[in-house]
């Protein structure tokens, strides 16, 4: 059985993105810009990649919700051997994520980092991310799940094992932060209530 579902192609995909961004002016055609660098960077295409995230972040003090390609940019940078630029990228990426973010700009940013072979920064990130979201002080804004209304699980375990895996290769013990309970996770009803809901069906 074949399923209707379009085949993600990143170089196909890319060209569809430029293209409408040619149609666009301000904010949206930046954003198409930012989609058309992450399938190129998925395509491999790390130059391409690099001129069109180097033409959106000059135009985030503009638009600061265009902020959100810097890990990406960072991470291309780091690819191609540009360190310097990179860590400059790194480091607008924590100034923004101080100012505005949360954890899903930090698990963003750590997710970039381990993949550039950046151990003990993305360690940080994560661990932000998860001090945010046990600590009650996140912004579920920052989250396009959220704002879709898709987040319908909490992030919780994805961001701890994710850290819990750096953390195991930087010999790195178990912490608190790998038991503190989840208070983002949907609650179990308890014996009580489950025995009432029972009983009136």
């Amino acid at each position: 059985m074949t399923s209707d579902k379009p085949t993600y192609e990143p170089a196909r995909d890319a060209r569809d993105l430029e293209e409408a961004a040619a149609t666009e002016s301000s904010e949206q055609r930046l954003y198409y810009l930012g989609q058309a660098a992450l399938c190129w960077s998925d395509d491999g295409n790390h130059v391409r990649a690099l001129e069109l995230l180097a033409e959106v972040a000059a135009a985030r003090h503009e638009y600061p919700d265009q902020n959100w390609v810097l890990p990406l940019y960072a991470y291309e940078l780091f690819t191609v051997g540009r360190a310097e630029e990179a860590w400059a990228m790194v480091e607008a990426a924590e100034e923004h994520i101080r100012s505005a973010g949360g954890s899903y700009d930090h698990e963003q940013l750590a997710g970039y980092l381990a993949d550039a072979g950046h151990l003990d920064r993305a360690v940080d990130h994560y661990t932000a991310a998860l001090e945010l979201l046990l600590g009650g002080d996140d912004r579920p804004d920052r989250d396009p799940a959220q704002r879709r209304g898709a987040q319908e699980h909490s992030p919780v375990p994805r961001i701890r094992t994710a850290r819990r895996q750096i953390r195991e290769q930087l010999g790195l013990p178990e912490d608190a932060l790998d038991r503190t309970p989840d208070p983002t996770a949907p609650q179990r009803p308890s014996f009580a209530e489950r025995w009432r809901l029972r009983r009136r069906t």
